[in-house]
């Protein structure tokens, strides 16, 4: 008679499980809910599905007007969020936005951070519906200024914990002299906002992008605070890191071809690598990699836009599964992949409409919770579940619970559930169970 399946084999075999099969398994057991939604397996399900290129969604967000304008002016709408498969961009699923009119000002690991007008701030994992609100932040402007933001989103690998970062800027309306700027932290462990930058050297731009999470740092691009009255196009840009461990901030070396023009720049992230586009009134000019953070020299230009296809594109979404082609979304919500190859466009006919004004992002299902970390860490040390002497979970073999599985979800788990018979996993390792 075989032996039982070892519970880190299970384990390990829960790991290749998209999130919607692993949060239905949940209500098996009390013994696989707990394994599920352990910090240790929340991470190894994340690292796997990086490690394969697996689990990954295009979530796009409509950034309409109703998102741009005070909710006294206009007729209130609710904005939903869009979840397609990455790798066929088909499959969509409407999700309920939990705040209302916002957009996405921050992705990582899985969870968005949302934004709407009245600068309300929420937290929310796509793959589990789950959000938690932000406290808000008091809004001590003066009247009859003008006031820019722009939010980061990020995770503080040495402490565990998730932050978000606000800039502000206030200037006068006429005249444009700065009146005051500051740089604002939230930890998700506090559940608090700290102003660590009272006075923030660099000016905001009114159609300022959010913040792009890599290596740890936040990247935006900034002009001066010296040429905060200077036309747009006139200002001379820079890339800024701010360092989530550290709370400061240093300006990232460029490729000497950016620095001797009037660039702006778009940022984003491919391979898990920074992602620069310069772009002028005119258009887009290349896409840049810097393959090894922080070293100058490892700045590479992998797209180089013929003029024909400048005007128009905004920016690169990410890298297709096989890393051949790019993805880019364009003015009115038209996306294109780039095929690195053959170095040509080719326009995605999506399966639903989409709305003229969005914001895409890739993002990786994740179980990744939005609890306090001091809580997860409290709650994982007083778990009382039986250990079987490795320090996992000890898995109940003898619940004979079923429930009703997709086609997908695999023969291996019913096996796990009431096995009496062999199978063969997607592994290719083959278990017969009693």
């Amino acid at each position: 008679m075989a032996k039982e399946l070892p519970p880190a084999i299970i384990s390990d075999v829960l790991c290749h499980l998209p999130v919607k099969s692993l949060l239905r398994f949940t209500c098996l057991s009390k013994t696989y809910s707990s394994e599920i939604h352990s910090p240790n397996f929340i991470k190894r399900h994340y690292t796997k599905s990086l490690q394969t290129n697996t689990n990954l969604s295009l979530v796009i967000t409509d950034i309409g007007v109703e998102c741009l304008m005070p909710s006294s002016c206009i007729h209130q709408q609710q904005r939903n969020i869009t979840s397609l498969d990455f790798d066929t961009l088909n499959n969509p699923l409407t999700l309920c936005n939990p705040l209302d009119k916002s957009r996405v000002v921050g992705s990582c690991n899985g969870l968005l951070c949302l934004c709407n007008f009245n600068g309300q701030l929420t937290l929310f994992n796509p793959a589990t519906r789950k959000h938690r609100s932000l406290p808000l932040l008091h809004k001590d402007f003066p009247h009859g200024n003008a006031v820019v933001w722009t939010h980061g989103f990020g995770y503080n690998r040495s402490e565990d914990d998730y932050y978000v970062i606000r800039i502000a800027q206030i200037a006068e309306l006429d005249g444009g002299r700065l009146i005051g700027s500051e740089l604002m932290v939230y930890r998700l462990s506090e559940n608090v906002w700290k102003r660590v930058v009272k006075d923030f050297p660099f000016a905001l731009s009114f159609d300022q992008r959010m913040g792009i999470y890599v290596s740890g740092k936040l990247h935006f691009d900034f002009a001066p605070v010296s040429q905060l009255c200077t036309d747009l196009e006139d200002r001379t840009y820079v890339v800024v890191a701010f360092d989530l461990d550290l709370n400061n901030y240093t300006q990232l070396p460029l490729p000497s071809t950016l620095t001797k023009g009037k660039f702006r720049f778009k940022l984003s992230v491919l391979g898990g690598c920074l992602c620069v586009c310069p772009y002028t009134i005119r258009g887009f000019h290349s896409v840049w990699l810097m393959k090894e953070y922080g070293v100058m020299d490892s700045w590479t230009k992998i797209i180089s836009f013929p003029k024909g296809i400048q005007e128009g594109i905004w920016y690169p979404v990410a890298y297709s599964l096989n890393e051949d082609k790019v993805l880019f979304q364009a003015r009115n919500s038209i996306f294109y992949w780039y095929d690195l190859t053959k170095k040509r466009m080719i326009k995605i006919n999506m399966a639903i409409p989409l709305p003229i004004l969005s914001v895409a992002v890739a993002s990786v299902n994740s179980l990744v919770s939005l609890k306090s970390r001091n809580n997860v860490k409290k709650t994982a040390s007083h778990q009382t579940n039986k250990s079987d002497g490795t320090g996992k979970p000890k898995m109940d073999s003898t619940n004979k619970s079923f429930l009703v599985m997709d086609d997908n979800e695999g023969p291996f788990f019913m096996a796990l559930l009431t096995g009496r018979f062999q199978m063969e996993t997607t592994l290719g390792v083959s278990f017969v169970f009693r």
